[in-house]
């Protein structure tokens, strides 16, 4: 899967506050890899939603793994 399509499939949700997506939303293949990145880092609680990431996040992730570019933080 390319990076735009993982972007397209994973919905990003949005509240008051921010945009995040829904971890249970990111497909199997690639859940454990964003998992063991995200580890450490800040992760919104949001009540009713179980585990979830940032959109910025996600984002990134998806662009560094898929297509090995990294950001400013990486």
């Amino acid at each position: 899967m390319t990076s735009q399509e993982l972007l397209k499939t994973v919905p990003i949700h949005k509240n008051e506050y921010f945009t995040y997506v829904r971890n249970s939303d990111i497909p199997k293949e690639y859940k454990n890899e964003f998992d063991e990145w995200m580890y450490g880092q800040t992760m919104p609680l949001i009540e009713g939603e179980g585990p979830c990431s940032y959109s910025w996040d996600f984002e990134r992730w998806v662009y560094l793994a898929l297509d090995d570019v990294p950001t400013y933080f990486d």
